[in-house]
């Protein structure tokens, strides 16, 4: 799922760059514990969200990557 994608993308930016997620939720606005939230599937991105972790250089996949090679029943 989208969620899960934007999860993993935040995880793997934290472990390369050395941040921990409170860093990230300060950055972000939010609480460690609401980011921890949403890591874990807890609780949903918003769209507002998935813009912040792109601004402050978090590679998420675009929308049509998820899709990719899925096929289409017509």
């Amino acid at each position: 799922s989208r969620q899960a994608v934007t999860s993993r993308a935040v995880r793997r930016h934290l472990r390369e760059r050395g941040l921990s997620q409170a860093a990230l939720a300060e950055v972000l606005g939010m609480t460690q514990q609401t980011l921890s939230a949403r890591l874990t599937g807890r609780r949903r991105w918003s769209a507002e969200e998935l813009d912040q972790l792109v601004s402050v250089g978090v590679p998420l996949p675009a929308l049509g990557d998820l899709t990719a090679g899925v096929g289409v029943v017509s």
